[in-house]
């Protein structure tokens, strides 16, 4: 009985899309494939050295093994969130965030503005929102995950994790998190 309320719960907070804006969507829908573990040295997908940032600029005292999702939500909000997400298509801005999030931010939008020929820069610039919007929804998906597949394949630890990541990438495209069984 147990699992099965917190199957409910889970459900709700990562795919109930009734009152929760396109921001909450994309954030719950990235928090959804991560672990409530501590997995080396991160919760939630948040980083030691992030919630260190974090809590440095709050004035709090968070800690990844007590961190809890709501905890991780603001985390993810505050300091990945970009608000110019909210000009895109919400497919469009949830795989620019979630790419964001498993990934340094300001190198990401940079390899972004190369991969859709702009001049490169660390933020989510007007340039890139234009042309995000001049495309086509799957084109723009398109280019964004042929990026972001050609990052990960460089990474050291692509070969173990490479089944996961990119059944993640698919996803992301679709616009759908992580099923919880």
């Amino acid at each position: 009985m147990n699992n099965i309320i917190k199957l409910s719960l889970m459900f709700v907070l990562t795919f109930s899309a009734v009152g929760m804006t396109t921001t909450q969507s994309i954030i719950n829908k990235t928090l959804s494939f991560e672990g409530s573990e501590i997995y080396q040295t991160s919760k939630y997908g948040i980083e030691s050295s992030t919630l260190y940032k974090y809590n440095k600029r709050h004035g709090t005292n968070y800690k990844l093994g007590k961190l809890t999702k709501y905890q991780a939500y603001q985390i993810a909000e505050e300091l990945y969130y970009d608000k110019k997400l909210n000009q895109l298509d919400s497919r469009v801005a949830y795989a620019l965030f979630d790419y964001s999030f498993n990934s340094n931010s300001d190198k990401m939008y940079k390899r972004i503005h190369k991969a859709f020929g702009l001049k490169a820069q660390t933020i989510l610039s007007d340039s890139l929102v234009n042309k995000l919007n001049s495309l086509s929804v799957d084109k723009a998906l398109e280019v964004i995950m042929y990026e972001r597949y050609t990052y990960m394949k460089k990474l050291p630890n692509f070969a173990k994790h490479k089944k996961g990541w990119l059944n993640r990438l698919a996803l992301v495209k679709k616009g759908y998190g992580k099923s919880k069984k």
